[in-house]
């Protein structure tokens, strides 16, 4: 009876250990602006919300214990603009990152409404004009930043009106797609306030937009936008999942990509 205890303790302090022994993996690295400069108290996080770091006065960070595999790089800090890499690891291995960060351009405090009531519909000044007053969901860059969003499906994650599907799409075999639970349950998108096209293109993934706005039914859907709203037989940018009739009006996502 004793030895069998004594070789239950043995495997209770060997498990752990053994499990401590797989995080030896380390990321590290330095964060720099657009001029080479190092860039200090950037937030850099991995994958886990508890695998993070700041970076110090010399742009450095390194992020210890972690397992092997591959890791999603988010990295932040006020005044510029957010980003994201990837870095893989084996085990006990290191990866050393080289991140540079963009300088975010200033944006004016105060939105001006044009006199027919409509905010601007092709600069990203609309989208603040549109958060300050209007109906929908809207998420900035930092918005995005905080729900872990990879690919461009994952930014409906827990957005009313919305469900988020599994499905094949020419991006990869299998990628998170937004679809419309309210209304006609079709999808409409804008690129920038405008339709895609090969000069105005979707973003793929979630880091390259700097806002959005969600818009779960046509009847929330602001006026410059309400010639978007049209199922996939009349007016329309794009449609997701479930395609609407010529005469039903869907719900519209409006992607910025640029600060203009």
């Amino acid at each position: 009876m004793r030895s069998v205890l004594v070789l239950t303790v043995l495997a209770a302090v060997a498990l752990p250990a053994s499990l401590a022994a797989q995080r030896t993996g380390v990321i590290a690295g330095v964060i720099v602006d657009e001029t080479g400069k190092p860039v200090p108290d950037a937030e850099i996080v991995a994958s886990a919300d508890s695998a993070r770091a700041t970076s110090d006065s010399a742009g450095k960070f390194i992020i210890r214990n972690l397992e092997a595999g591959q890791y999603n790089v988010r990295v932040r800090r006020i005044g510029f603009m957010p980003t994201r890499t990837t870095a893989d690891i084996g085990h006990g291995g290191r990866a050393d990152l080289h991140i540079e960060l963009k300088n975010r351009p200033a944006i004016l405090d105060s939105v001006y409404i044009v006199a027919n009531g409509k905010c601007p519909d092709r600069s990203f000044t609309g989208f603040l004009c549109r958060k300050q007053s209007g109906k929908g969901f809207y998420l900035t860059d930092d918005d995005i930043f905080d729900k872990n969003a990879r690919e461009i499906g994952d930014i409906f994650r827990e957005v009313p009106g919305f469900r988020v599907e599994l499905r094949p799409s020419s991006w990869g075999p299998m990628l998170p797609v937004p679809l419309a639970t309210k209304g006609s349950r079709c999808l409409n998108a804008l690129v920038n306030g405008r339709p895609p096209s090969p000069t105005n293109q979707m973003p793929h993934y979630a880091d390259q937009m700097v806002g959005v706005e969600i818009y779960a039914t046509a009847a929330e859907v602001p006026p410059e936008y309400q010639q978007y709203t049209w199922g996939h037989q009349g007016r329309q940018s794009q449609v997701y999942g479930d395609h609407g009739a010529p005469t039903d009006h869907c719900a519209l996502v409006v992607y910025w990509t640029i600060l203009s």
